[in-house]
């Protein structure tokens, strides 16, 4: 009963938190830099659901879902090292996505090809000047 009642109550649980809730608009906007450490210092917090089937961080935006904007390319990079070890942990149970907020049905794209480490025709595409966000 009690595994019974456990799968019930924990099964397929969703859990919304925002990383940026604990600051206080009314006051002084904190730098970039402490906007930054207090998000890895969330993220870090994911590593404590080791259980989980799957978590999936969503970075919301009016930019476009390859994550080419200055504001996702930002964020990623002030989150890449985290969010990297938690693909390393979690495997292909850890997923990163862009959000659109641009239209009432969110439509997304997986970042993970982000911390993927580039083929060498990607290299040399890039080399070339022919790379994508892709």
């Amino acid at each position: 009963i009690v595994k019974e009642a456990c799968k019930v109550y924990y099964g397929e649980n969703e859990f919304w938190v925002r990383l940026e809730e604990n600051i206080d608009p009314n006051h002084i906007r904190p730098s970039a830099d402490i906007v930054a450490r207090r998000t890895r210092k969330r993220l870090e917090e994911l590593f404590l659901f080791i259980n989980a089937e799957e978590i999936t961080l969503v970075l919301r935006g009016s930019g476009p879902l390859d994550g080419s904007d200055t504001a996702t390319r930002q964020t990623i990079a002030d989150i890449s090292v985290t969010v990297n070890r938690l693909i390393k942990f979690f495997g292909n149970r850890f997923a990163i996505e862009k959000w659109s907020n641009n239209t009432r049905s969110p439509l997304t794209r997986s970042l993970v090809l982000y911390w993927n480490k580039p083929t060498d025709l990607t290299r040399r595409d890039i080399k070339e000047g022919r790379a994508s966000f892709q």
